[in-house]
């Protein structure tokens, strides 16, 4: 097995924290019951076609025969500060996604000392039960390009840019961040062409949800973490547990909202927006990245029921339960109820 260095886990950290805080940018927005995708009514703006750019219309008093300005009105000072926070947003949306991915960037140049050497293709497979992570480090690939490809987009969707620019945009800065690193490892010990498959799927999946409201509602891509003694074992000298290397904590889960399918909420069906339905994986005896393997990977997959949080927080709490129904998009809270699976590999 070959050793990794820690910038992933640095990005996929960075990722997640990105992740958790475009919900927050994305506040002032009137939203759908899908928290994180602010609502944009064709009616309530005015696109520039031929650019980037959405001009935002202020619907808040619609008067459909606007009286002329008097004469002698002026603008208050509360709305010429609105006026100078509404200017800033643009540029300070484009300049927080550029400084974080050239953060990533530089993290992923600096933390290398293999540049120079000879690029060297790795062979750490894909989801076979013998590699030191059975596949769940694929996966966590995939949701943590997804993670920040979607805040990424969040961000400059608040700040004016359009919806197909931002997902683009979003998607491209976080594949390109990853491959730096992937390439950074690729001199320092092996390139991974399942990682950079792993990160290209994550990143598809992100503009996919971006660009189709209809699509986010019905999905989530959400990660389950529930510690155990699996990452001490295989990293005695760890002072501090990474998360994001305990992949024997990990569930990946992918949720169909069962209420936002056609008819779901008629004939006495509207319990069903309060349950998702969902497919899960995870691995258990993992290995440290370094380590020598004796066994197998204990791999299970699932379908099983689960709470859809979002919903009922909503329910509960109104516009308060944002921030909590953004994180659940990406993090599963709660434990999902397995009704059937089928597992392979490892020893119970």
């Amino acid at each position: 097995m070959r050793h990794r260095s820690t910038v992933r886990r640095r990005l996929l950290a960075m990722a997640i924290g990105c992740a958790l805080v475009a919900p927050i940018a994305a506040s002032a927005e009137p939203v759908h019951r899908r928290m994180l995708i602010p609502s944009e009514p064709e009616s309530d703006e005015r696109e520039d076609r031929d650019g980037l750019f959405v001009d935002e219309v202020d619907t808040a008093s619609p008067s459909p025969s606007p009286s002329p300005p008097s004469p002698m009105a002026f603008p208050t000072a509360d709305s010429f500060i609105d006026e100078r926070l509404r200017a800033l947003k643009r540029p300070l949306a484009i300049g927080t996604v550029a400084a974080a991915h050239a953060g990533l960037i530089a993290i992923a140049l600096a933390s290398s000392d293999g540049w120079g050497g000879e690029l060297e293709l790795g062979g750490d497979g894909m989801f076979e039960p013998t590699t030191h992570a059975g596949g769940a480090d694929k996966l966590q690939q995939a949701w943590g390009t997804m993670a920040l490809t979607r805040a990424s987009s969040r961000v400059l969707r608040w700040g004016g840019v359009r919806r197909v620019p931002a997902a683009l945009v979003g998607a491209g800065l976080s594949w390109s961040a990853l491959l730096v690193h992937e390439t950074a490892d690729g001199y320092a010990t092996s390139f991974s062409p399942g990682d950079v498959l792993g990160n290209s799927a994550g990143a598809a999946l992100g503009v996919a949800l971006e660009l189709s409201p209809a699509l986010d509602r019905l999905i989530d891509y959400r990660v389950q973490y529930w510690p155990n003694g699996e990452y001490a074992a295989a990293h005695p000298d760890a002072e501090v547990r990474n998360p994001f290397a305990d992949y024997g904590a990990q569930t990946h889960l992918l949720a169909l909202h069962v209420g936002e399918l056609p008819g779901m909420t008629r004939h006495g069906l509207g319990w069903t927006r309060y349950t998702d339905l969902v497919l899960g994986f995870r691995a258990r005896n993992t290995i440290a990245e370094d380590a020598t393997r004796t066994d197998t990977v204990r791999q299970s997959a699932y379908v099983g029921v689960a709470v859809n949080v979002a919903t009922v927080a909503e329910r509960l709490f109104g516009r308060r339960a944002r921030p909590v129904a953004a994180l659940t998009e990406v993090v599963d809270l709660f434990p999902a109820l397995p009704l059937v699976g089928v597992r392979r590999g490892g020893a119970d």
